[in-house]
Formats: structure tokens, C-alpha cells, sequence
């Protein structure tokens, strides 16, 4: 009897809340000029994005080169903002960027600032930025170029 009653339910609501087939409206297929494909990101893949003058056979060693590299470029290219240095603003701002399937640089934003002192913010992002002057090899998963997703803290601080 619950079977029945259950089965009784299911039919009634589908005859109830169901479209017949002269109810679903067609749409129209969207051009090919407004579809946009939108590239995946990735945050880890099998091989990590490298500077091309840190491609080595050993890709751990590739990898810290890589990151000194990086340090090094930003602590160069940083400037301490002046409007900051007279409030003594300092912190950490946590930039991301994307290094794309071309090896570009790409979406450099800010995830977590210094607190009341934009200028410094604005400074990490320039510097960041900075990063696509150097030639990338894209990071790859599963033996295709991929964009990979970056995070990198850039400190602000007076002596």
C-alpha cells in the first residue's frame, strides 16, 4: 500500500510540475563572436611556471631558483612610498597574480593589504607587476601549458 501511495505521489507531481513539451521554449544558440572561454587557473600543477634562466634539469632546483630570483627582483624594485614613510606605515601586503599559459603576467591584485595606507597596497602591485618583464615557462598539467595562480607576500618595513 505505501508503494502504491508512494508511486501515486511521484506520477502526480510529475504530471503537476512537469513541462509538456510545447512548454519548453528553444533558445537561441549564442553567437561565436560573444562566447568567451575563460582558461582554467590552477594553484598546483605537475610542473610549476619557472623563469626561463632558471631552467634546470632538477625541478626543485629550478623551483628555488625561481623564488630567490623573485625576492631578489622585488626588494630591488620596491619603493618605499614617502606619504608612507612619514606615517610610518609598515606591513605586509599578500599580492596574487596569474602566470598565464604564454608565460604573461596577468589579474596582479591585492588579497590583504596594509591597514589605512593604500599608496603602500598600490606599490606591492607595481612591483609585482614588474615580474612580467621577465620571460616565464608556463607551468604544465598533464603535458599542456597551463595558467598557475601565485600568492607572494611583499613586507614594508622602516629601519
Amino acid at each position: 500500500m505505501k508503494k502504491l501511495a508512494f508511486t501515486f505521489a511521484v506520477l502526480f507531481a510529475a504530471v503537476c510540475f512537469g513541462q509538456t513539451k510545447e512548454e519548453v521554449k528553444e533558445t537561441s544558440p549564442i553567437p561565436p563572436s560573444d562566447m568567451v572561454v575563460k582558461e582554467e587557473t590552477y594553484t598546483v600543477v605537475e610542473q610549476m611556471p619557472v623563469l626561463a634562466d632558471c631552467k634546470k634539469e632538477n625541478q626543485e632546483e629550478s623551483q628555488a631558483c625561481t623564488q630567490q630570483m623573485i625576492s631578489k627582483h622585488i626588494a630591488t624594485e620596491v619603493k618605499y612610498p614617502e606619504t608612507a614613510r612619514e606615517a610610518e606605515k609598515q606591513g605586509t601586503v599578500y599580492v596574487s597574480f596569474v602566470i598565464k599559459s604564454d608565460g604573461s603576467i596577468a589579474d596582479v591584485k591585492v588579497l590583504r593589504g596594509v591597514k589605512d595606507a593604500p599608496e603602500i597596497d598600490a606599490e606591492a602591485v607595481r612591483a609585482v607587476k614588474t615580474l612580467g618583464n621577465f620571460e616565464w615557462i608556463p607551468g604544465t598539467q598533464r603535458g599542456k601549458a597551463v595558467s598557475v595562480a601565485y600568492n607572494l607576500p611583499v613586507r614594508f618595513a622602516l629601519n
